[in-house]
């Protein structure tokens, strides 16, 4: 069971962080059994609060606990999986790739779905251009349900998606024909979920980009005609072809489809036709958003407002995202509010507003990677480049291995 309810515990305070931690470190000793679980949420507040270090301390503690314990049951190895893999990230971020590759292969070893493991740790080897090795481990994901039996993400790591992520790798090594080969070898293939190549279509376009513009626009006809055929077929009340083999929600399928047909046709340049879906997307989610059943209430309204700041509807936009702020309960949530109106306002050309809160992000996080970039962006704008100097310095230092044109940018500022 991964959800544990105790109403002792449920019944103890929790207004602030820290009766919220208090209340969860007293139920481990309450009910030990359910301990994994309350180690699981104590690094979700804390990540919430932004205390990375307490978090990772936690998975430690999550780690320490099934120690020795065996044989491990598939619930253990999904907390354990969780550990290894946050506590990975970790050692990347401070620069220690070899403890950090360590933590990933322990994550192989323990984890219930191999399959996303060797994904995890392709990703790894292909961040660090080590191609063949990546290769590798796309190669062992593939194999993983025959060696180790049955996969959570069998039906999605298939044969089409193993080519995919090939030709993804080979366009990161620029051979940009193989890349296009693979995506060939996907449409060979009847994929078991009943895929309609709209997405292999797509991912075409965006290769031959990098070199063949006709055949860029071709794909893409292709892709938007794979998709809006779809909708014409749930429209006559069929089943979307990625229901064929799996519950997958109609809306989100829909959602799906018009995302992808926005940006297509942004991509050849038919911006009324991008403008009316992304109008649908908007008010698909304003159906989700007034059904009464649905639980997920202020994602659709925040994708709500991203359509309207996609369609210039900053002022729409911004009562969304300042009723979402007033609505929160959580001090430390009002970080992510700030960011997404102080981008908005940056989007809006309201360079006042925008600066106004990147300055309340710093205040919550004096390192914020993004407040500081965007501070210089926008006084790099207005051409004051004595004001950007100093946020810039200041992110190098901080991330030195970060955005590369933060260097390029602060040499504009020394001119």
């Amino acid at each position: 069971m991964f959800g544990h309810h105790f109403q002792d515990v449920e019944d103890l305070p929790s207004t602030t962080n820290e009766e919220i931690i208090a209340k969860y470190r007293k139920g481990m000793e309450m009910h030990p059994e359910a301990k994994p679980h309350y180690l699981r949420t104590l690094a979700w507040r804390y990540s919430d609060m932004k205390k990375y270090d307490l978090k990772l301390g936690i998975q430690y503690e999550m780690i320490d606990h099934f120690a020795g314990k065996d044989p491990l049951e598939d619930e253990d190895r999904e907390y354990m999986s969780e550990a290894f893999l946050y506590i990975s990230y970790t050692f990347k971020e401070k620069g220690n790739l070899e403890r950090a590759l360590d933590y990933l292969k322990k994550n192989v070893e323990v984890a219930k779905d191999k399959q996303q493991a060797f994904v995890y740790l392709a990703m790894f080897h292909k961040e660090n251009k080590e191609w063949d090795k990546a290769e590798e481990c796309y190669k062992n994901m593939l194999e993983a349900p025959s060696k180790y039996g049955p996969q959570y993400n069998q039906a999605h790591w298939n044969v089409k998606c193993y080519y995919q992520l090939l030709s993804e790798l080979n366009v990161l090594k620029k051979d940009y024909k193989k890349a296009i080969e693979f995506q060939e070898k996907c449409l060979e293939i009847e994929d078991i979920k009943g895929d309609h190549h709209g997405h292999t279509y797509y991912s075409m376009g965006d290769i031959y980009r990098k070199f063949d513009k006709g055949k860029e626009r071709e794909c893409y006809l292709k892709s938007i005609t794979c998709f809006e055929d779809e909708i014409a077929a749930y429209d006559r009340g069929e089943k979307p072809a990625d229901q064929k083999s799996h519950n997958i929600d109609p809306v989100n399928f829909l959602h799906n489809c018009y995302y992808n047909l926005k940006d297509l046709y942004y991509n050849i340049g038919d911006m009324k036709k991008s403008t009316f879906y992304n109008d649908k997307i908007a008010e698909e989610h304003q159906k989700s958003f007034d059904d009464p059943s649905d639980n997920s209430k202020e994602y659709h309204e925040s994708c709500v407002a991203d359509a309207f700041v996609e369609a210039g509807k900053y002022k729409e936009a911004l009562e969304i995202f300042f009723r979402h702020l007033e609505n929160e309960e959580i001090e430390e949530n009002y970080y992510d509010h700030y960011k997404t109106i102080a981008a908005t306002y940056y989007k809006a050309d309201d360079h006042e507003n925008a600066i106004k809160y990147y300055l309340l992000m710093l205040e919550m996080d004096e390192d914020s990677d993004t407040a500081l970039l965007e501070l210089a962006a926008i006084y790099q704008d207005e051409k004051r480049y004595d004001l950007s100097k100093p946020y810039l310095e200041r992110y190098i230092e901080l991330y030195p291995k970060g955005n590369a044109r933060a260097y390029s940018a602060l040499a504009m500022c020394l001119d």
